[in-house]
């Protein structure tokens, strides 16, 4: 099911409020492509998605320079190319053992992707090699930054 539209669904909002696998995707002053993988994101509302990354992140510096970005990610029944234009928040998450930055993304344009007659029926999974204890303060800490209201 290929849809272009310039606001993300409800339904994917809803399911865009905690860890999935997505591919963050932007370009350098040598046109040279960048791509990292992410779990922290959230949008935020229709028009906006926040993520996390760190500052050493070769992607703090392209979307500085560059704004335009994609983000990538499968959920059940799509697979969606989110475009539009970035910015890094000025102040670091806070409460964080080790620097991040918060990064928003303001949508122009969601786009299925997904190929014709196929469809996702799983979510990617993943799993974390660190301290359960340690993942739990992480994601507290980043998802109350990442979920404040505008």
């Amino acid at each position: 099911m290929k849809t272009d539209t310039t606001l993300l669904p409800q339904a994917v909002v809803d399911q865009l409020q905690g860890e999935k696998l997505a591919f963050a995707v932007t370009t350098n002053t040598d046109n040279e492509i960048y791509s990292t993988a992410i779990s922290w994101l959230a949008a935020v509302n229709p028009h906006l998605i926040r993520f996390a990354v760190s500052p050493k992140s070769p992607l703090i510096r392209n979307v500085n320079e560059r704004p335009r970005m994609q983000i990538l990610f499968s959920i059940p029944e799509q697979t969606l190319a989110v475009t539009g234009t970035a910015r890094v928040l000025p102040d670091p998450i806070p409460d964080m053992p080790f620097p991040m930055l918060c990064v928003e993304l303001a949508i122009d344009r969601a786009d299925d992707i997904m190929f014709y007659g196929g469809k996702v029926t799983s979510e990617p999974k993943y799993i974390k090699t660190y301290a359960a204890d340690l993942s739990q303060k992480l994601d507290t800490a980043v998802y109350t930054a990442l979920r404040k209201p505008v």
